[in-house]
């Protein structure tokens, strides 16, 4: 079976043998997972197009401070890589709306509620292209995706095959840039 949840629930159903493998954006820390990297991946800070800053060629982690922050749930990869990486940067920034739901996060940055922390590849979407800007900031932050499975999974021929792909996937924006 296939799940999309957040990196604390996806471990839970690898420990559980509930789903084969998976693709997260952190490391998972169940010494019984086995992680690979995958894919490294650039966070950026995204607002409206119409936002005050939207702009600027570089964005100051002091004026970003003082802005809302909508993200992820605590326990998602990407709530765990803002607080990691960003938060320390930005002296106790105001979280405003923290959900589970990325398309309605993207929904209220859209309509200017405030600004969040994603994927450099939301930018390349079609679908949002025109509606946001990505924020340069004063430095990149980039992190990487792991491919996981269960140390004692049996790899079915089928699953190898898929974890093989997964392995040599290049073929998205800003894919696979380093070893």
């Amino acid at each position: 079976g296939a799940a999309i949840d957040n990196s604390q629930a996806i471990e839970g159903m690898l420990c559980r043998f509930e789903i084969d493998m998976a693709l997260v954006e952190a490391p998972l820390t169940d010494p019984m997972i086995v992680c690979e990297p995958w894919l490294e991946d650039e966070m950026v800070v995204l607002a409206a197009k119409t936002h005050r800053l939207a702009g600027k060629k570089q964005v100051s982690f002091a004026e970003l401070a003082d802005e809302r922050w909508l993200l992820r749930e605590p326990g998602s990869g990407s709530r765990a890589f803002f607080d990691n990486h960003l938060a320390p940067c930005l002296d106790n920034p105001s979280v405003f709306l923290s959900l589970n739901a990325p398309d309605t996060i993207l929904a209220c940055v859209g309509n200017d509620l405030g600004v969040t922390f994603v994927s450099r590849r939301v930018l390349a979407q079609p679908f949002y292209a025109g509606q946001f800007a990505g924020l340069e900031t004063e430095r990149r932050f980039l992190r990487p995706f792991t491919l996981c499975y269960h140390r004692d999974k049996y790899v079915s021929p089928t699953l190898e095959k898929w974890m093989a792909f997964c392995r040599g996937w290049e073929g998205v924006p800003g894919g696979r840039t380093s070893g």
